[in-house]
């Protein structure tokens, strides 16, 4: 079965967007069972504090992570309840159809673009979907990288919706690493994972800061609940 593709015209450019074909779906159906046996066997700890002021917050958040953590969107969903539904961003390529098939298995709704292609229109329509009234989930230092460099896309994107940020880190004690880019991380089966949440009101985010200010900000936050020795080092 041939992949399947549609374009949406933006300016005088015709993008493609590959959307996950049947073929792609019936091969991420079982792989998802998988995982989520998998999970079974993890020992996941969270700090009931952390957990329960992220979960509590009584609006539309958004919710970021580094790109190689991406597997705990489907670890974690059941520990981590919140009162809105999930949207997310992946890539227009034919990569990022199978982020796309996985997440909409996971009830996600699915927005495509990157800041290298459609960026301006999925900015736009990630607001619009925000602002209806879902969570907003983005890994800033996605989907080409480098590794843990935050984008300024969260900070745009919070200031313009006024949202609060909900980050979120992680501690794997016992893991495979894959050559790419981003270092994924695929946890060992029994192993330990130590998730962080931290929480960011919108009026923190901005008080008085550029935007330059605030990614330096919202970079150093996010390093501070991610324990690899590839972050970076604070800048002085």
């Amino acid at each position: 079965m041939t992949e399947q593709t549609y374009t949406r015209r933006y300016g005088d450019t015709d993008v493609p967007i590959f959307r996950p074909s049947l073929r792609r779906r019936l091969i991420v159906f079982p792989g998802l069972i998988l995982i989520k046996l998998w999970a079974l066997t993890l020992r996941i700890r969270i700090d009931p504090q952390e957990l329960k002021k992220a979960t509590s917050i009584k609006e539309p958040a958004i919710i970021i992570f580094w790109h190689n953590h991406i597997l705990l969107a489907a670890i974690a969903k059941k520990k981590f309840k919140r009162p809105f539904r999930m949207s997310a961003i992946t890539s227009t390529s034919r990569d990022g159809a199978w982020p796309a098939a996985v997440f909409q298995m996971l009830g996600t709704t699915i927005i495509r673009g990157s800041s290298h292609r459609r960026g301006i229109r999925a900015a736009r329509e990630m607001l619009a979907v925000h602002k209806s009234g879902e969570d907003l989930c983005l890994t800033p230092d996605g989907s080409r990288g480098p590794i843990y460099h935050l984008r300024p896309g969260a900070v745009f994107l919070s200031k313009q919706a006024q949202s609060p940020l909900i980050l979120v880190g992680a501690t794997f004690h016992r893991a495979w690493r894959l050559n790419s880019w981003d270092r994924f991380y695929l946890p060992k089966p029994f192993s330990r994972i130590d998730i962080r949440f931290h929480h960011i009101s919108k009026e923190k985010l901005q008080e008085g800061r550029t935007e330059v200010e605030s990614c330096a900000f919202l970079q150093s936050e996010m390093n501070k609940i991610t324990e690899d020795p590839l972050v970076p080092p604070p800048q002085m």
